[in-house]
């Protein structure tokens, strides 16, 4: 069975997707939802038994295919994002980083959606560079689902069962889109 939102609906829930993808990411859903874990609300969540270097391996696994589709920017695909690795001396983050274009080779040109919690340069809406090797993750929506999204999706059992439900909702049943 196929199901189909009009362009509008599309619209809302890609939107509405976005958004709570967006304040998940900078740490503000908790606090909205009243939750008061302060680990989960700045997103340092500790996850055990090898989750998230098999959801980075899976991600980086797949990065080649999903920076080529995003390059060709696919209808339909929207919120395009890398989880990109910075350092400055011993600080060491990752942030999301959005509208990216390939400048040459491996290095890439993006955006940052969120500021920094450790490195103070890091600050929204700041335009970085950066290689391939310090991509860690990526995402995209089509339809007002949520692709990629690995490292969120290895977080999940260590959420709250309401950000975790609220996650569910938005992201796809399966990290990889239809045919990959």
């Amino acid at each position: 069975m196929v199901y189909s939102l009009s362009p509008t609906r599309s619209l809302v829930w890609g939107g509405l997707a976005a958004t709570v993808l967006v304040l998940n990411q900078v740490g503000v859903l908790d606090s909205l939802l009243g939750l008061d874990s302060p680990a989960q609300a700045s997103g340092q969540v500790e996850v055990q038994d090898g989750t998230f270097a098999e959801a980075e391996a899976m991600a980086r696994q797949h990065l080649n295919a999903f920076v080529a589709q995003a390059e060709q920017r696919p209808d339909g695909w929207n919120n395009m994002a890398l989880q990109v690795e910075f350092a400055d001396g011993p600080d060491v983050e990752r942030i999301w980083v959005e509208q990216f274009t390939r400048v040459q080779g491996d290095l890439f040109r993006g955006t940052l959606v969120s500021d920094g919690a450790t490195i103070d340069e890091m600050a929204q809406g700041r335009v970085v560079t950066f290689r391939q090797g310090q991509v860690y993750d990526w995402s995209f929506q089509q339809n007002g689902r949520a692709y990629g999204y690995f490292s969120v999706r290895a977080e999940l059992p260590s959420m709250t069962s309401a950000r975790a439900d609220i996650m569910r909702g938005f992201l796809a049943d399966q990290p990889l889109p239809r045919g990959w």
